[in-house]
């Protein structure tokens, strides 16, 4: 669909935003924020790829320190066992 990438760029940068704002592990929505994390970061490519959301990379990249410890804590835990490069290099940073 036209467009369809930019709504992968605005879920990235929303999941950015709530996670910098609420303490997420222990809630009722935990589960459902990791699992909206996953479905964004396993839909990301640092280079322009047909099939994945460069954009949505760049915000996971310059935005990642802005999330709270405890959220890229979390969020890391929950991503490393991915194999995908691009996730790797964003939640090994700045825990």
């Amino acid at each position: 669909k036209p467009g369809a990438w930019e709504q992968y760029e605005h879920l990235a940068k929303w999941l950015i935003y709530f996670g910098s704002l609420f303490e997420v592990k222990g809630t009722n929505f935990e589960k459902k924020y990791i699992h909206a994390v996953e479905h964004s970061m396993t839909y990301m490519n640092k280079p322009y790829e047909t099939g994945y959301s460069w954009r949505a990379y760049l915000a996971w990249k310059t935005k990642w320190p802005s999330l709270t410890a405890s959220n890229r804590s979390l969020i890391k835990n929950e991503m490393e066992d991915i194999p995908l490069q691009q996730i790797h290099d964003i939640v090994s940073k700045f825990i």
